[in-house]
């Protein structure tokens, strides 16, 4: 990806890596592995170890492999750390199993901000989550649903490294 320098090429930097689309749909058989309610860094922090022990326990498909666990798990504090941060609250996390990935949604009530990858920043100096996110998972974007603002992932639950983002 070429670096851009220029104010007007940011908007179509930040539509190419999170463009604004709804998640797919879930799918017939989906099942619902936790809804979590944050309002700190320290309460993701506690549902992560939840849905990490959860995905170490009873709920792993048995078809997903170790590093989807990895990735999903590593998605939902990126998300969930950035909905915290550049959001409001209510910020809500949830997992989805579907046929063959997971779907976390996240969501706040910053519908008038978008999630804007950082551009032309020393990556020492963070905000790197969104490219993360945009590399880990198989599909990602982001929408508004009334009063909130919904950012999505889905995690394939084989398969390794992912490709990159396939169109939702």
């Amino acid at each position: 990806m070429p670096t851009l320098v220029r104010a007007e090429g940011w908007q179509h930097v930040r539509d190419v890596l999170w463009g604004r689309r709804p998640p797919p749909p879930r799918g017939l058989g989906a099942d619902l592995l936790g809804r979590w309610q944050l309002s700190s860094l320290a309460d993701l922090s506690a549902c992560r170890r939840r849905l990490t022990a959860a995905l170490h326990g009873r709920v792993r498909p048995a078809r997903a492999d170790e590093g989807s666990v990895e990735r999903i798990v590593l998605l939902f504090e990126e998300l969930g750390s950035n909905a915290l941060r550049h959001g409001r609250r209510p910020v809500q996390l949830t997992v989805w199993s579907c046929s063959d990935h997971w779907l976390l949604t996240v969501s706040d009530a910053a519908v008038e901000s978008a999630p804007i990858p950082a551009i032309n920043r020393d990556a020492a100096q963070g905000g790197m989550g969104l490219y993360l996110v945009a590399r880990l998972g198989n599909g990602h974007g982001w929408t508004v649903d009334g009063d909130h603002k919904i950012a999505w992932v889905q995690v394939s639950f084989a398969g390794g490294d992912s490709a990159g983002d396939t169109p939702a």
